[in-house]
């Protein structure tokens, strides 16, 4: 896998003005650089977060193996990685890509993306309330 930069949250404004792009768009930052997060519907899950493959080659070593205990605390929260390219295109699109990746299709998968969807709402409901 070849490095890639860091896309930044300019360059993502960019590109979703150039595409028309409506998804909310936040950042993870990790060990100080900022990485794209987005949540996509997928009918089978609901709104899933995914970012790019940049971030999960942050996340672990060549090993496979988490770089941090923070890493481990951010994958886990990250359902689905796409290519820097393929994070840009339009929902329906990238619907598409996800629910045909077979690890997607199984049911522990819909259960860990269930899980982490009502963490993150149970997480903001705390800090809210």
């Amino acid at each position: 896998m070849g490095e890639s930069e860091p896309i930044s949250r300019e360059k993502v404004g960019e590109q979703m003005k150039k595409s028309g792009l409506t998804n909310e768009i936040d950042n993870i930052t990790y060990c100080e650089v900022k990485y794209p997060i987005k949540h996509i519907f997928v009918q089978s899950f609901g709104n899933i977060p995914i970012s790019t493959t940049v971030l999960n080659s942050a996340l672990v070593d060549s090993f496979g193996n988490y770089t941090s205990t923070d890493a481990a605390y951010i994958d886990e929260r990250v359902c689905y990685y796409v290519e820097p390219d393929e994070f840009f295109m339009g929902e329906s699109e990238l619907r598409c890509i996800i629910e045909q990746t077979p690890s997607m299709k199984t049911a522990s998968d819909a259960y860990a993306a269930a899980s982490i969807l009502l963490k993150s709402k149970l997480e903001k409901a705390a800090c809210s309330g």
